[in-house]
């Protein structure tokens, strides 16, 4: 890690950071890279690349699914933990519109629980 991710990863874990080191952060190499492993994994693995809520392949977006360790995202199992794809309507909604997070949580929480019956 470099003394950016350092940072972050202090200022997150100490509850430090705030919109504009955040937004600084969404701007670096680091999390440039970071992105790039998450689409790669997808890629080697040979998973689906597609938007967590909806589906849609289009317009893209890497989502952080917990803000609590941005600069330092998880990667275990060859698998970024943190990181979800969402399309860019999709990552709007979830961050604006009330109650779409908690619907689509909802439905994926079903589609797990149907799925390992």
């Amino acid at each position: 890690m470099g003394f950016w991710s350092d940072t972050v990863s202090c200022f997150f874990s100490c509850k430090y950071m705030n919109k504009q080191e955040y937004y600084k952060y969404l701007t670096s190499i680091d999390w440039l890279i970071k992105k790039s492993q998450f689409v790669n994994i997808y890629l080697k693995e040979n998973w689906s690349i597609e938007c967590y809520a909806c589906g849609s392949t289009y317009n893209l977006q890497v989502h952080h699914s917990s803000y609590e360790n941005i600069g330092n995202e998880i990667i275990t199992d060859g698998r970024i933990w943190d990181l979800r794809f969402m399309c860019k309507d999709c990552h709007k909604k979830w961050h604006k519109e009330k109650g779409f997070k908690e619907k689509i949580e909802a439905i994926k929480e079903e589609e797990f629980k149907k799925h390992f019956k």
